[in-house]
């Protein structure tokens, strides 16, 4: 993966994506191309630049190919909902549900439809606009934490889970501001 390995050597990281962008359209091998733009995407969004990493994800699940060498081993279903995380970071509700009622809705992975899960609720709660419209999505979270297999939901690699802990660490921190609890008890 010669192109990641050389945009890491950029200044920053706003100059290793802009790298990556001028970069991956000249790559012809497919496993690489893929990487790239998960590589790319992952950047985008530690960056906070959640529209350009959810296209960025949304082109790595476009690529049928296997794993670059040296590349996390990560199926197209993961990359979508990569993309789909990052809709929902954006207030793009919409668009995750357009991805969410892909093919990963019907996928065999438990993992994934674990995530679909997870993500249908979060997008749930950002079409959310009274106290009302909060209860079934609340009520499916606190379901969804007395079912072990739902403790699976995590990042695929160190970045993405740290990204994932603080995501689900912010909701429960709004939920506590809102002093919701009470309501929902």
């Amino acid at each position: 993966m010669k192109k990641v390995n050389e945009c890491t050597k950029k200044a920053n990281a706003d100059e290793s994506a802009a790298y990556l962008e001028k970069e991956i359209p000249k790559l012809t091998v497919a496993s690489e191309k893929r990487a790239a733009y998960a590589f790319l995407g992952n950047l985008q969004e530690m960056l906070g630049l959640y529209d350009l990493a959810e296209k960025s994800y949304v082109s790595a699940a476009g690529i049928s190919a296997a794993d670059a060498e040296k590349m996390p081993v990560r199926s197209n279903e993961e990359y979508v909902l990569d993309a789909v995380r990052c809709a929902l970071s954006g207030g793009n509700s919409a668009r995750a549900d357009s991805y969410l009622n892909s093919a990963v809705r019907s996928s065999k992975n438990q993992k994934v439809q674990n995530y679909v899960k997870l993500y249908s609720v979060w997008s749930s709660l950002c079409r959310s606009e009274t106290k009302a419209d909060l209860e079934e999505p609340v009520a499916m979270l606190k379901a969804y934490a007395n079912i072990s297999s739902m403790f699976d939901v995590s990042g695929g690699n160190r970045d993405s889970d740290n990204i994932s802990t603080k995501q689900k660490a912010m909701l429960v921190d709004i939920f506590e501001k809102m002093d919701y609890q009470k309501t929902c008890d």
